[in-house]
């Protein structure tokens, strides 16, 4: 997600103009809709009659349709898109809020494009980098539905795996031992982002 939304919100921030605010409606637009909802939409996509398959065929690139559904590529489809604004978000505030006379004077002393985003732009987005990494570490490490509904029996996440023990397993000391596990996990990986987020924000 954040390799996918630092782009677009780049684009937003430096090329949005007028639109910024509309064009944040459109990322956020989404989130009017349940999430259930907007899985149960990549499915249709995804499925061997579904739309994608139609739309190749329609085109002659394939003749046979293509097994998405049920692949550890559908999952990463459906989580990304379902927690791509979650990334989105934070980092066009960092990147919006950058003095573009900064990357401005990095090029004045014939710092290439690339250089300049490398050592200006990039470092002093950073918090938003982390922030953005957190926002969408806590739900996706959690998230059991994208997994069970796009990615079927075969596919297996920590979060589905606690799901699975507390219904149809009913191995709740189980269940609950690596539901304490994920727990402290995510704990750690957010106390961590804070530190850093703290480190780059007072630095």
């Amino acid at each position: 997600s954040i390799g996918l939304g630092y782009p677009i919100a780049y684009w937003i921030s430096r090329y949005g103009g007028q639109r910024k605010v509309l064009l944040l409606i459109l990322v956020m637009l989404p989130f009017w809709t349940s999430y259930l909802i907007r899985t149960y939409s990549w499915m249709i996509i995804l499925r061997d009659n579904g739309v994608l398959n139609g739309v190749l065929r329609g085109i002659g690139l394939i003749d046979e349709p293509l097994i998405l559904l049920n692949t550890d590529l559908s999952v990463i489809l459906g989580m990304t898109y379902g927690f791509l604004p979650f990334a989105i978000l934070p980092l066009f505030v960092a990147i919006d809020r950058l003095d573009h006379n900064l990357v401005q004077a990095a090029r004045d002393l014939y710092a290439s494009g690339r250089a300049a985003f490398l050592h200006v732009t990039l470092p002093l987005t950073m918090p938003g980098i982390i922030a953005a990494s957190l926002l969408t570490f806590i739900p996706a490490i959690g998230d059991y539905v994208t997994p069970d509904l796009l990615g079927g029996a075969q596919t297996t996440t920590a979060a589905k795996l606690v799901q699975v023990l507390f219904t149809s397993g009913r191995d709740w000391p189980y269940g609950s031992a690596l539901g304490f596990v994920l727990m402290v996990v995510t704990l750690g990986g957010t106390l961590l982002a804070l530190r850093s987020l703290r480190r780059e924000t007072f630095s």
